[in-house]
């Protein structure tokens, strides 16, 4: 089976996310890698956006999938929609261009992280899934071409025709080879495990430590960094703003970049001087 982050569908809102991640998770060996719910921050325009899939393999390339729940109408006139179960339409994005949208984006953060292999390009495309619906094999609309666009008759075999769909921009779109350095580089960005230790010698015996893990509520707010260029998280003390602070750090100067971490008394500076392992980049 594929490796899947995160590794169970706990957290998916959406039936029609499910039944892909689920899909995926059965028909791809372990190969593959399966990000869901990537964060996207893209310049100019809104910074709360996500790809549904980021689908990786260290030969075949990568593929963002979006995916579209309920019935699907696309009116060259009105534009795109999707029907519920008593048939009221709701309008929505063309899913196509959100997902070559999604594609640009993800492939912006690659070149630009520090753990991308230099002066290599990204093998990537995008696809659509539509799981409530099937999809013949004329495709949907003249956009959306057999080779990356999926339907219902598609979940049974789905790691199969995410096969194709990357040998399908291979061809129509070449870059360089992933390799076994860019795919880390792909897990070390979009399935990083956040926790950190903390030695405890200020209160306990020396060589004693405990690890500590971000709460679910932690793990929001730092994903809620990774959107904004500029966040205010308030809490009393203990809380674990100090924690959020040093983990975005931590994965700013992973990323390549430079880091000024401050605070507000030199204490508590010194005790991060002295306590955490933080990179020379910080």
């Amino acid at each position: 089976m594929a490796r899947m982050f995160p590794e169970r569908p706990l957290a998916i809102k959406h039936q029609s996310e499910r039944e892909v991640f689920e899909a995926l998770q059965a028909t791809l060996d372990d190969e593959y890698a399966v990000f869901h719910g990537v964060p996207l921050h893209q310049e100019g325009r809104k910074p709360d956006g996500e790809a549904d899939f980021l689908i990786a393999h260290p030969e075949l390339g990568l593929v963002v999938m979006e995916v579209k729940g309920g019935g699907i109408i696309f009116d060259p006139r009105r534009g795109w929609f999707t029907t519920n179960s008593h048939g009221i339409q709701s309008p929505i994005d063309d899913p196509f261009q959100q997902a070559l949208t999604e594609k640009h984006a993800i492939l912006r953060d690659l070149k630009a992280d520090q753990r991308w292999p230099p002066r290599q390009s990204v093998q990537i495309g995008y696809s659509v899934c539509f799981p409530a619906v099937a999809v013949t094999d004329s495709g949907f609309t003249t956009r959306g071409k057999r080779e990356f666009t999926f339907g219902r008759n598609d979940l049974p075999s789905l790691g199969a025709r995410v096969a194709e769909c990357l040998r399908y921009w291979q061809r129509v779109d070449p870059a360089d080879r992933v390799g076994p350095a860019g795919f880390r580089a792909v897990l070390e960005r979009f399935g990083r495990s956040w926790q950190y230790q903390i030695p405890l010698k200020d209160e306990l015996a020396a060589g004693e430590a405990s690890i500590v893990e971000l709460t679910a509520r932690q793990m929001e707010a730092l994903r809620l960094l990774s959107l904004q260029p500029r966040v205010a998280i308030s809490g009393c003390a203990g809380s674990g703003k100090s924690l959020l602070a040093v983990a975005r750090a931590q994965e700013l100067a992973a990323a390549g970049q430079q880091v000024l971490l401050t605070c507000f008394n030199k204490a508590l500076a010194e005790h991060w001087n002295r306590s955490l392992a933080l990179p020379t980049n910080v």
